[in-house]
């Protein structure tokens, strides 16, 4: 045999066994395997199909057996925290290969803005609901204004039509409120009185009458009873003046001598009040009424219907907050059971503005002026008026202390100080 025929009889053969073994390649399908930097998911589409990416592996490394001639697009994502992620993109056109995918950062913006719709859903939804409260809000109060207003005018058509009260003749009017109409009327004796005609007669009014009656100090407005019949009515002393919060309004700068005088007359009354177990609860200057008689200034308290007395359980409800919040104490505005001290923390209020014609606070919504009672006065009186004397300074500073087992426990103590201050003056 020649040595040409030799040589391509060996090539030959080779080219059938390297044909055989493709042919065992195709016929199990050719191995891709996948590799990433790090842990990565692994996706995988036809590029001739169309289809869809799918899931080819949770991690790297992974292997595919693709079949003969098969194109195939590859994907690899990792996910770093919620909004980032690295991926990468490879292709591989035919046979067998080790391919490893660069993965490069990326934002995932897909997840933005699922956080980003979600969280403007969530504003609209905390708006609108703010919204439909504020409106509800709105239409009680609204609601609750009308009613106080046709019940005045109700009260206040009873005197001016009938002209009489009981046995009483309608003189005129002195004035009117959310909780009635105060008539100045006349006896058959030529006597003058006051006629307090209630919106409506309720617990408030007969707890008025019951307490302010048995309450005799010359500093207490004077209660004769309540009057009931076909218009019920309180019956009082008739004052001539106008109320300490009046008085302010057109007052210059108080000086020491009405300071204590006024301060002095409050305690008095407020003292007897006590002594019987009966706390106010709604001191404050419209309720602080300043007649003459005799030539002095006289100092009255005004309306107990809010008062609470440790000898009638029914005239205390607890859990609801009663007064008015910028003289209130912080227990009082939350509904907590009151004792003397809610008053002496009224009184400290009212030192201040006489002291110094400002409040102690400038917040006006109940829960933030509630919070801030618990803390520190944010400026002691004697910082708008240096030459106050310091016992009566600290005096109010212990009076406006949130905790009330920390302020002065009685009006004798708050007494027995206020006359110490005295020598500063």
């Amino acid at each position: 045999m020649k040595k040409g025929s030799f040589i391509r009889g060996k090539v030959g053969s080779t080219l059938v066994l390297v044909g055989f073994l493709c042919g065992q390649a195709l016929a199990d399908g050719l191995p891709i395997r996948v590799d990433t930097p790090r842990p990565a998911a692994v996706y995988i589409r036809g590029v001739d199909s169309g289809e869809a990416f799918r899931k080819l592996s949770d991690s790297t490394p992974a292997t595919y057996q693709a079949a003969a001639g098969e194109r195939i697009d590859i994907r690899a994502t990792s996910q770093e925290g919620f909004f980032i992620r690295w991926e990468g993109n490879r292709q591989n056109v035919a046979g067998p290969a080790n391919i490893t995918i660069r993965l490069e950062k990326a934002v995932a913006w897909e997840r933005v803005a699922l956080v980003a719709g979600g969280g403007a859903l969530l504003l609209i939804g905390l708006f609108v609901g703010y919204r439909r409260r504020t409106k509800m809000e709105v239409e009680v109060a609204r609601s609750q204004i009308m009613s106080l207003t046709e019940r005045a005018a109700s009260a206040e058509k009873v005197g001016s039509v009938a002209r009489t009260l009981g046995s009483y003749k309608v003189l005129g009017k002195l004035g009117a409120g959310a909780m009635g109409v105060v008539y100045k009327v006349e006896n058959s004796g030529g006597d003058i009185f006051a006629a307090k005609v209630p919106n409506e007669m309720d617990d408030r009014v007969r707890r008025e009458a019951e307490v302010s009656a048995s309450l005799l100090s010359p500093n207490i407005v004077k209660f004769y009873g309540l009057e009931e019949g076909e218009t019920s009515f309180l019956l009082m002393e008739f004052l001539d003046g106008e109320t300490v919060h009046e008085w302010l309004a057109t007052a210059s700068a108080v000086s020491f001598e009405e300071l204590d005088n006024l301060v002095t007359q409050l305690l008095d009354g407020l003292e007897v009040a006590h002594n019987q177990g009966v706390y106010h609860r709604d001191l404050k200057p419209e309720n602080l009424f300043l007649c003459r008689e005799g030539g002095k200034q006289i100092l009255k308290i005004m309306d107990f219907g809010l008062a609470a007395s440790v000898n009638a359980a029914r005239l205390t409800r607890t859990g609801q907050a009663m007064g008015t919040p910028i003289y209130a104490s912080p227990e009082q505005l939350q509904g907590d059971p009151v004792d003397c001290t809610t008053d002496l923390y009224s009184v400290g209020v009212f030192i201040f503005e006489l002291a110094t014609g400002k409040l102690p606070w400038k917040k006006t919504d109940p829960v933030a002026l509630t919070l801030q009672k618990f803390k520190p006065l944010p400026d002691e009186p004697v910082v708008f008026r240096p030459d106050l004397p310091m016992e009566w300074n600290r005096l109010v500073v212990d009076l406006l202390q949130g905790d009330s087992s920390k302020r002065p426990q009685s009006v004798a103590e708050v007494r027995a100080r206020w006359q110490s201050g005295r020598q500063g003056v």
